[in-house]
């Protein structure tokens, strides 16, 4: 699963895939603008990882798969595992990768 962020918009793709997760970046755009002007995050204080929120990735799948949310919920556990989801902000640490 990828969020990526090209031009200033911010769109969810490969949503089917569970196994990993990031945020790929295609150009100079304002990471922090894009993801706060999306509703999908923002940007952590370090600049190379991102804050997003877990249900605007919901929002952002709806309609992938009729087991996507136990495939989501379950990436969601592993996560927890590594410290990868903040509990108190609903949301999941996903490193950037500029492309």
């Amino acid at each position: 699963m990828i969020v990526r962020i090209d031009g200033g918009d911010v769109d969810l793709v490969d949503a089917e895939d569970t196994k990993g997760f990031h945020v790929e970046v295609r150009d100079d755009s304002d990471v922090a603008a894009a993801l706060e002007d999306a509703g999908a995050g923002t940007l952590a204080d370090d600049g190379e990882h991102a804050h997003i929120g877990i249900g605007w990735v919901r929002q952002q799948a709806v309609g992938v798969g009729p087991d996507w949310n136990q495939q989501f919920d379950a990436m969601l556990d592993y996560a927890r595992t590594k410290g990868w989801v903040e509990e108190g902000t609903s949301s999941i640490v996903a490193h950037l990768e500029r492309t």
